[in-house]
């Protein structure tokens, strides 16, 4: 299946996923766990999709290195 967004909605997506993935970090280990599960399981590789060629194109990448650290 193939979706085509326009600009706007692309950034838009971006936006409000990148909030999702801030508010959940910065909450308890559960909350982490998720979003850890859900970057694995497909928000990632969407995120880095949606962001290539844009200026915060490596924030899974980013996060992950974070997470590695805790």
């Amino acid at each position: 299946m193939q979706v085509y967004l326009t600009p706007k909605e692309t950034e838009v997506l971006i936006n409000i996923a990148e909030e999702w993935c801030d508010i959940m970090t910065e909450g308890d280990e559960d909350s982490c766990k998720r979003v850890d599960k859900t970057l694995d399981n497909g928000l990632g590789s969407a995120l880095y999709k949606l962001y290539k060629g844009k200026i915060g194109q490596n924030l899974y990448v980013e996060y992950v290195k974070k997470r590695n650290r805790r």
